[in-house]
């Protein structure tokens, strides 16, 4: 079948004569032995791996006929059975690469010198043996058993998962274009303070307040609940995916609103931030850097639905209120100011 023709869709079933009912049938016999000499071969590694050797080279013997068995149903010969000599058989085999395959020494079991063997090496042996028989019957000569219906049920395998992959990727895709098109939506920003007593971020230091998307600047403010020293601060700005956020400054005031400090996050000619190695901002997380425009603020992109960041000061002391100035927007559009 040419390769277009697994694309055609059509879903009727092809008409099976006489003869391409029996060839199925025989692959189906044909696949039923493989299996049950794949089965007997379990048989003699298991008798092997509990120090057997005497039933496994027994069960070698029974193995042989089924395997050569399974080499006469590939020839539409009549089987044998345990008590005929297979290897007068296998001399008369009509295909000589079967034949062939049977010429391993190991394979001569006589009963007067089966303890000449090792059962391992047997095993071995008739692995390679039914390995052998299986490629040159299923692979090297499989056009042999090629019928019809197995063409219909490789037409149908290849036509789903062709669906499959097309819907999946229709999914993937609308997918990625809703979350670059829908809208940012009003947040909860949090804030985790950090100090002598607790040098990381706990549930007990968190302060949550509201954001919403927009194009002009607003003060974020996190009140405290009681003044408290401040050393570090983890901020979580939004929780969203690709939400383009700018960070302007940030300013931390005592219980009588009157400044302790603050600094801004302006880009300088160089295009970083004027940090000092106390005073920066750092640890991005599910953040990347945006544009970096000398006389602009600092400008992060998420990446993620759980962005944050950390703000590294000296330790400041009976802080009640910290007030982030930020803004942020789909990152598929650009601030104008």
């Amino acid at each position: 079948m040419k390769i277009k023709d697994y694309f055609k869709v059509n879903f009727q079933k092809p008409e099976i004569s006489d003869s391409i009912s029996k060839l199925i049938k025989k692959k189906t016999d044909l696949k039923n032995q493989l299996d049950f000499c794949y089965s007997r071969l379990e048989s003699v590694e298991i008798c092997n791996s509990n120090s057997k050797s005497a039933d496994a080279l027994i069960l070698a013997n029974y193995l042989i006929v089924d395997i050569l068995n399974l080499s006469l149903l590939y020839l539409d010969k009549s089987p044998i059975s345990i008590l005929d000599n297979w290897k007068v058989t296998v001399q008369s085999l009509p295909d000589t690469k079967l034949a062939e395959s049977f010429n391993n020494p190991i394979l001569v079991l006589e009963s007067n010198e089966q303890e000449d063997y090792k059962a391992d090496n047997v095993e071995f042996s008739l692995a390679n043996l039914l390995d052998s028989i299986e490629r040159y019957i299923f692979k090297i000569n499989k056009l042999k058993l090629q019928n019809p219906v197995d063409e219909f049920k490789k037409k149908l395998f290849i036509q789903l998962a062709a669906g499959i992959i097309i819907v999946s990727s229709i999914l993937f895709l609308g997918i990625r274009k809703y979350n670059e098109i829908k809208p940012m939506k009003n947040d909860s920003a949090k804030l985790y303070f950090m100090n002598e007593q607790s040098k990381i971020p706990i549930y007990q230091n968190l302060v949550t307040t509201q954001v919403t998307p927009s194009m002009t600047w607003q003060d974020v403010s996190f009140v405290l609940e009681n003044p408290s020293d401040v050393k570090d601060i983890k901020i979580e700005p939004v929780h969203q995916n690709k939400a383009k956020i700018q960070i302007k400054s940030v300013k931390y005031l005592d219980a009588n609103k009157n400044t302790i400090y603050e600094r801004d996050f302006k880009i300088n000619a160089a295009g970083i931030i004027e940090n000092t190695p106390t005073n920066e901002l750092c640890c991005l997380e599910d953040l990347k850097i945006g544009r970096l425009i000398p006389g602009k603020y600092l400008e992060l992109e998420s990446t993620n639905i759980n962005p944050s960041f950390y703000i590294k000061v000296e330790p400041l002391q009976n802080v009640k209120e910290i007030i982030l100035s930020l803004r942020y927007i789909k990152n598929v559009q650009k601030f104008t100011d």
